[in-house]
């Protein structure tokens, strides 16, 4: 290994916590019939700016500076499949704390103000699969990561989320079009319990208010041919939500190896029983009775560099006097899936919020630096502005026109080295500002429209 690259890496690790997530993906070092371990160290320190608040002889409720340190480990046993049709898999996730202020940032369980560290059972499900000469299907079932539909495993964290149920896929490879294949994929699945990415325990899935969720069902649909990829999802928790995503995306090749994305998305979500309204009469509900979000994207890429315009816009009206905003998840513990490139970190989805986003990456391979060479290193950023009305209480409730902007700077290093293969390490850096203090105190999401910055670092290795 180049010892130059290795000093780097750890420079970035003693630097500070980074703002990136699923830097080294578990699925791309799953090997069947072997046992995989990935272990992630993840700092998040956050200072919080808001003079209104501060002002106040309470403050923030945890201090103006939040964060935890934590240590976790996934080790992953995927049998092969007997007689091609049957197998299992099953997960140990453990966490361990290294240091935690009074907010642990989802690293660690904080329901009993400490962060005591936990090991458990993160998967456990039984697998199959059958297919043909022009199909296929497989299905999952048990605890485990399900990504299907409207829902989503989140992996941003020392280990993933883990969600109870089944999910299923069936695949079609379709008569050609033009000379060109298609394509025609189906997805469903069921999920009861949810086991959150900072705590051991599977548990119910639950409404913002606290009510609890008996089911979430979720499916979709994608069709493929040539450059064209038309999907349609939905997700239905029972007696609460349910939310529809559609999306389109068309890639272009490009003389000399680059290529145009263009990508559009639309989400509609419609509350769809008691446990929203009692959401909504307990003043925790997004939204009245439906909202929406739509998404356009281009996007420019080469071999070493992509740069990518997004716009947004939502509609999600409350009556409550409160700015109400798209809520694409099904419950509270558990995360909808949402390709919307503006919902990164601050989604930028306030009622009648107009976004605009500058996103860029580029690979260093082939720069030396002093002698160092950049290969393997990738640097990236972004720049989020949205704009809404929001009521200001000193003004009698006056609509006042606020902007939030969001910039974000990111290195990341992937070791290339073969015997390294897996070692990855992350640092970013991103300040948040909203322009008026008032609105953390009328916004639906008023956690999510403090200023602040912060500092984050993943040390991930898939062994």
């Amino acid at each position: 290994m180049n010892i130059t690259k290795a000093l780097a890496c750890l420079l970035l690790s003693l630097a500070g916590p980074a703002l990136a997530a699923e830097i080294s993906p578990y699925d791309d070092y799953d090997k069947e019939g072997e046992f995989n371990a990935y272990l992630r160290m993840l700092t998040i320190d956050t200072r919080l700016e808001n003079d209104l608040i501060e002002s106040r002889p309470t403050g923030f409720p945890n201090g103006d500076r939040v964060g935890a340190s934590g240590l976790g480990v996934a080790a992953d046993y995927h049998s092969v499949y007997f007689k091609d049709l049957i197998g299992f898999e099953g997960s140990f996730y453990g966490v361990t704390e290294i240091d935690s202020r009074k907010d642990s940032r989802q690293i660690l369980e904080d329901k009993r103000g400490e962060n005591p560290g936990f090991g458990y059972l993160g998967q456990a499900y039984i697998k199959l699969r059958h297919g043909g000469d022009n199909w296929f299907a497989d299905l999952q079932a048990g605890q485990g990561r399900l990504d299907v539909g409207t829902v989503r495993t989140k992996d941003s964290r020392t280990i993933p989320a883990s969600m109870q149920g089944a999910r299923g896929h069936l695949g079609f490879d379709l008569p050609d079009v033009g000379g060109a294949p298609s394509s025609l994929t189906f997805v469903a699945g069921y999920i009861d319990k949810t086991s959150p990415r900072d705590q051991p325990d599977y548990e119910h899935l639950l409404s913002e208010s606290g009510q609890s969720i008996d089911r979430i069902i979720t499916y979709g649909l994608a069709y493929k041919v040539r450059s064209l990829k038309l999907e349609a999802a939905q997700g239905i928790a029972k007696d609460y939500n349910r939310n529809t995503r559609f999306m389109a995306t068309y890639k272009r090749p490009l003389p000399g190896g680059s290529a145009l994305m263009f990508n559009g998305q639309y989400y509609h979500l419609r509350s769809a029983g008691d446990l929203w309204r009692q959401d909504l009469a307990e003043g925790d509900a997004a939204y009245d009775d439906h909202a929406s979000w739509r998404n356009l994207n281009v996007l420019w890429a080469t071999r070493k560099f992509h740069i990518a315009l997004s716009q947004s816009l939502t509609h999600a009206r409350l009556s409550s006097g409160r700015v109400g905003y798209a809520y694409y998840d099904h419950a509270a513990n558990i995360d909808g899936k949402t390709y919307a490139w503006t919902s990164y970190g601050n989604d930028f989805n306030n009622d009648g919020e107009t976004t605009w986003q500058l996103l860029f990456n580029y690979k260093l391979a082939g720069i030396d630096l002093g002698g160092l060479s950049l290969d393997g290193f990738e640097v990236g950023g972004q720049y989020r502005q949205g704009s809404f009305d929001a009521p200001d209480p000193s003004r009698g409730g006056a609509d006042r026109k606020v902007t939030e902007k969001l910039g974000v700077l990111g290195l990341t290093y992937r070791f290339k080295e073969r015997e390294y293969r897996g070692l990855s390490c992350s640092l970013s850096y991103a300040v948040y500002d909203m322009d008026e203090d008032y609105t953390a105190l009328v916004a639906a999401q008023s956690s999510s429209v403090v200023s602040n910055n912060e500092i984050r670092l993943y040390l991930d290795y898939a062994i």
